[in-house]
C-alpha cells in the first residue's frame, strides 16, 4: 500500500472550496465536483489543465507517497502521526500567490517559509521507517529525470528527490502547461480564485492519505491536528 503525510485546509476553508471546485475532486470525500463554470476557460480545458493533479485532491505535500513496508499497518503509520502532530505547532503563511513551479502552476508562499520547509524536514525523517526500500523499476523510472547529484542521493536516502534542503512547498493546481499557453492560464487562474490567494494559510492539519490500488485516486485515511501555538509553548 502507498501512503502519503499532506497538509490539508480545513473542508470549509473557502480556499478549499474553490480549489475543490477548480481540480474537480474532493480531497475529503473523494467524489467528482463540477467547477461550476470558470470564466475564461470551457469545461474539457479546466479538466485537461488539472487532471494530472486531480487525484490527489488539493493539498500540499510534506511526505511524498511512498510504499509501506512490510510489517506496519497503516493503522500504525496514522497512531504515529497522531503522536507527531501533538508535539508541533500550527505555522503560519502570511501570505501565498500562484505561481509556475518549473511547468505546474502551484499556489506557493510569496517568501521562503523557514518554519514549513522544517516542518516537512521533519515529516521526511521521522517517519522513513515506515517506508518500504525503492524497487529497482522505481529507481529507474526517476533516473531518467534531470537530477542533481544532491537530488539523487535525496532519492537514494529518503525515496524522492526533492525534499530537505531541495523541498520546496507548493499546492498544486494545473498539471504543465506549455510556455505559450502560460500567461493566459494564470490570467485565469488569478481571476478565479481572487483575494483567497493571497490570504495568510493556516498550516493547522496532517492528513495521511492512501492509495487503495495502484495509480488510484488518493484517498484520507485521517486528519491529525497540530497543537496550537500558546498550548504548546504553556505545556
Amino acid at each position: 500500500m502507498r501512503c502519503a503525510i499532506y497538509f490539508i485546509p480545513a473542508r470549509n476553508n473557502p480556499l478549499t472550496v474553490a480549489a475543490t471546485r477548480w481540480l474537480g475532486r474532493d480531497a475529503y470525500t473523494g467524489e467528482r465536483v463540477k467547477s461550476g463554470g470558470v470564466e475564461g476557460l470551457i469545461e474539457e480545458d479546466r479538466a485537461f489543465l488539472t487532471a494530472p493533479v486531480r487525484r490527489f485532491g488539493f493539498h500540499g505535500t510534506l511526505r511524498a507517497p511512498f510504499q509501506l513496508v512490510e510489517g506496519f499497518s497503516i493503522e500504525a503509520l496514522a497512531r504515529a502521526l497522531a503522536r507527531f502532530t501533538r508535539q508541533r505547532p500550527s505555522l503560519l503563511i502570511p501570505r501565498t500567490d500562484i505561481r509556475l513551479l518549473d511547468s505546474f502552476f502551484c499556489l506557493l508562499p510569496d517568501a521562503p517559509s523557514p518554519e514549513v520547509n522544517a516542518l516537512a524536514a521533519e515529516v521526511v525523517m521521522s517517519f522513513d521507517h515506515f517506508r518500504a526500500p525503492m524497487s529497482e523499476g522505481e529507481l529507474e523510472r526517476r533516473y531518467p529525470l534531470r537530477l542533481t547529484d544532491r537530488q539523487h542521493a535525496n532519492l537514494l536516502a529518503w525515496g524522492h528527490p526533492f525534499v530537505l534542503d531541495d523541498y520546496r512547498f507548493h499546492m498544486s493546481l494545473t498539471g504543465p502547461v506549455p510556455q505559450n499557453e502560460q500567461t493566459y492560464v494564470l490570467t485565469v487562474l488569478k481571476r478565479y480564485f481572487g483575494t483567497l490567494t493571497s490570504a495568510p494559510l493556516l498550516i493547522d492539519q496532517l492528513a495521511l492519505f492512501y492509495e487503495p490500488e495502484p495509480n488510484a485516486p488518493m484517498c484520507i485515511h485521517s486528519v491529525h491536528r497540530l497543537a496550537e501555538l500558546r498550548a504548546l509553548r504553556s505545556a
